[in-house]
């Protein structure tokens, strides 16, 4: 994947699509600590152990063409 998208992307794609983090991460298809964890930085985005590269490609897609 050679995307870069930030925990401040996905927080902004959240809030304007007026989503929970619950909802969110429903959604992308990750768990919920994994998304509060990208968006507070405290996580890299990307393939990581519980993260599989179509989840990730989803997340990509899903934030940046919704």
């Amino acid at each position: 994947m050679n995307a870069k998208i930030t925990g401040d992307d996905i927080r902004e794609w959240r809030t304007r699509k007026a989503l929970t983090q619950a909802m969110a991460a429903k959604r992308l298809g990750v768990a919920e600590n994994t998304l509060m964890d990208w968006e507070r930085g405290k996580r890299a985005i990307g393939v990581t152990r519980g993260v599989t590269e179509d989840q990730l490609r989803r997340v990509v897609q899903t934030v940046f063409h919704t």
